[in-house]
This record gives C-alpha cells, sequence and structure tokens, in this order.
C-alpha cells in the first residue's frame, strides 16, 4: 500500500521528469531555430553575392571571413574579411583580386590597399572620416549609406534615423540599421522603393532589395530586349554589384 510520504515523493519525481522533458524540448526547438535561420542565411542571394551567411539582429551578415569566402565578390572583387557585419577589402592574403599591390592614392603612407580596386583608403579613426567625403569620391559613407560611426576601422550603420535620411534608403528601401548596415525592414520597403520602379530591384532577400529573374521578366526593357530579362548580381542587364568598399 502506498504511504502518502510515497505518493508525494512520486509526484515529485515525475515533476521533474517533466520539467526536465520541457527544458530538454525547448533547447532542442532553439537548436533547431538557429540551424534553419543558418541555413536560410547561406541560400539566400546576400550569402551567395556577398558573403552575409550567418544570422544576426535578424538579418543575414558576414561573421568570420569563411562567410565572405562564400560570397562571389570575394574572387571577383577582393572583399574577403569581415569586419562590422560585412566584407571588406581588408589587406589579406585571402584578397584574390588583382590590383591589391598598386597605391593609386596614399598620402603620408599611412594607407591600406583596397584589392576591389587597388586605391589606397586612409584608416578610419573618428566618426568624422564616416561623414567626410573621401578625395575623389562623390560623397561620403554616412551620406551615402547610413555608415556613420566608426567601428574597429571601418564605417557602420548604428541608428534607424540616420540610415532613413541616406541615400540608400531614398534610392533602395535600405532604412533600417540592423547588424552594422542599412537593411530593408520589410518586402513593402523594396516594393515602394524608386529603385523597384526604375531599376526592377523589388524582391527582398533576407535583408537587401535586389531583382529577381521574374521581376525582369516583367519590365518593358525585357520585352523590347531578351537579354534584359535575366537577373545578374541582383540587377536586370548590364548589373553594378553592390560592393562594401573599405571605408
Amino acid at each position: 500500500m502506498m504511504t502518502q510520504a510515497s505518493r508525494r515523493l512520486g509526484f515529485i519525481v515525475l515533476l521533474l521528469a517533466t520539467s526536465a522533458g520541457c527544458v530538454r524540448g525547448a533547447q532542442n526547438e532553439t537548436a533547431s531555430t538557429l540551424s534553419s535561420d543558418v541555413e536560410r542565411c547561406r541560400a539566400s542571394f546576400e550569402c551567395l553575392e556577398y558573403g552575409l551567411c550567418s544570422p544576426t539582429e535578424g538579418v543575414c551578415a558576414a561573421l568570420s571571413d569563411a562567410d565572405c569566402e562564400r560570397g562571389r565578390a570575394c574572387e571577383r572583387y577582393g572583399v574577403c574579411v569581415a569586419r562590422v557585419g560585412r566584407c571588406v577589402s581588408a589587406p589579406r592574403p585571402s584578397c584574390r583580386a588583382s590590383g591589391s599591390e598598386r597605391n593609386d592614392w596614399c598620402p603620408g603612407g599611412e594607407c591600406d590597399a583596397q584589392p576591389a580596386n587597388g586605391v589606397c583608403s586612409v584608416p578610419v579613426r573618428d566618426d568624422a572620416a564616416c561623414r567626410s567625403p573621401r578625395p575623389g569620391a562623390i560623397g561620403d559613407p554616412c551620406s551615402i549609406d547610413g555608415l556613420c560611426h566608426m567601428q574597429d576601422g571601418f564605417c557602420t550603420a548604428k541608428e534607424d534615423r540616420e540610415c532613413r535620411v541616406s541615400e540608400g534608403c531614398k534610392r533602395d528601401g535600405h532604412c533600417v540599421a540592423r547588424a552594422g548596415l542599412c537593411v530593408a525592414e520589410s518586402a513593402e520597403a523594396c516594393r515602394a522603393a524608386p529603385a523597384c520602379r526604375d531599376e526592377s530591384r523589388c524582391t527582398r532577400g533576407v535583408s537587401r532589395c535586389y531583382a529577381t529573374d521574374a521581376d525582369c521578366a516583367a519590365t518593358k526593357a525585357c520585352r523590347d530586349d531578351p537579354r534584359a530579362c535575366k537577373a545578374e548580381h541582383g540587377s536586370c542587364s548590364n548589373p553594378m554589384p553592390f560592393i562594401y568598399f573599405q571605408f
């Protein structure tokens, strides 16, 4: 016959076993979600093109050099090193693009060669450098892409309000700061951006807006010229890839 003490002990054992099961279930669910996020990022346009292959802050970012080396832009343009969430052309043997030894502009010798284009870049030392145009540049990283704050020697995005006043927001719909970049908050933001109307970059990936074959096929340019019906590097015909140069 089971005593009251035995019944109480049995209840406690059952409670502990159930609780342990819940914890294991929660852990398994978390691990499964993380694995799914990694797979989603690695299959994304952003990863295949730009090396933004790891999930963080709800978007995909470059968190390791291995991420960058997955992207086509590494071999093509030398942006092979992960810094502040993106791939940049910091000097390293893994940067394989040609022209990395040329120094076209290097005042005082305090520069790092950009393998992407062979141009030297003065290392960023403070926020003011992110807000000032470089010699020969059209604009500065802050006004162009919302990269207004220095972190680890590079310009990075930290505030939504600065993303919203940038050209990248006004043109492309990249208006919120996530993982050091200004990104598109939603699919609607991509469709509402001028780049959708003018360049067919209407589809949101994990974070950025780009053109798909379907976007290109719907354009007048495609009806006039079949060569414009295919998306390449996120754009329709004569694509100009989006590259994160070393700011």
